[in-house]
């Protein structure tokens, strides 16, 4: 399988060449660093579009959203994933604060809804009206104390909790 990486950071862009060196699956992989806002991908040359992180800091998310459907083969799928509305965001919000990640530069839609994810894909056509679905986001904070393998444990048992709780 071929893996093409875009992201506006070429910093961004050396890291995931690093990672997939020391994988030893960069035969596979090609980076560039530009603006996934502009089409960059050849018309209908991909069979799965993965954004991430992505939507909430553009001015106009549905031109990612038809970009993706530009690169698109029939019957190919698109996958996001963003900063949510979920009733977790106050305490990544606080943790945010308190001990930041990273810097945020989001753009017209810093918190995307469920609602907004639907009404842009039906708005950009040709697309089936997707399923969106939140997973309780464990705060980077958290994962970070843990690393990858409990990180991991701990943000399926959060999202089980989660989706046990009724205002969920």
């Amino acid at each position: 399988a071929q893996y093409t990486g875009i992201d506006i950071s070429f910093g961004m862009i050396q890291k995931a060449r690093k990672k997939y060196i020391a994988a030893g699956i960069h035969r596979t992989a090609n980076f560039c660093a530009g603006d996934v806002e502009k089409s960059l991908v050849k018309p209908q040359s991909v069979d799965t579009v993965l954004v991430t992180g992505v939507l909430h800091h553009a001015t106009e998310p549905i031109n990612i959203i038809l970009r993706g459907k530009e690169a698109l083969v029939p019957g190919g799928v698109f996958l996001s994933y963003e900063n949510n509305a979920s009733s977790m965001r106050l305490l990544f919000d606080l943790l945010q604060k308190i001990n930041p990640v990273w810097h945020e530069e989001a753009g017209t839609y810093h918190i995307i809804s469920a609602e907004q994810v639907r009404d842009w894909f039906a708005q950009a056509g040709g697309y089936e009206v997707p399923e969106v679905t939140y997973h309780v986001y464990l705060p980077p904070q958290a994962y970070n104390l843990f690393g990858d393998k409990q990180g991991l444990n701990l943000m399926k048992g959060s999202d089980s909790l989660g989706r046990s709780l009724p205002f969920w």
